[in-house]
């Protein structure tokens, strides 16, 4: 008689915050309490654009200089994408004002 080996599998039950906590500590050296800190500090609004946590589905994320790894902020994912795009190319900041001048 053949039995089938069944591979027994624990379910673990996965804490959000704990895992959020990880994450900020692992990738930004900060805690959950001081992301709590900046966003008290920018009065629940993005550091770039000002528009409230509110009017977002997503947390702000976390700006930090890529070369220090120094936290300099939250940002909506817009700004976020946006400071991006531009800090590795910036000569985009200056054509992208000009742009914007030439035709306001």
């Amino acid at each position: 008689m053949c039995r089938a080996k069944y591979e027994r599998t624990r379910t673990r039950v996965i804490d959000p915050s704990k895992v959020r906590e990880q994450h900020l500590r692992l990738t930004y050296g900060i805690s959950s309490d001081r992301y709590e800190e900046l966003f008290i500090e920018q009065d629940g609004k993005c550091a770039i654009c000002r528009r409230p946590q509110l009017e977002f589905t997503r947390r702000f994320h976390v700006d930090h200089d890529h070369e220090t790894g120094a936290v300099r902020g939250l940002l909506c994912v817009s700004c976020n994408t946006f400071l991006g795009k531009i800090t590795a190319n910036p000569e985009l900041i200056e054509s992208s004002l000009k742009y914007l001048e030439k035709w306001s």
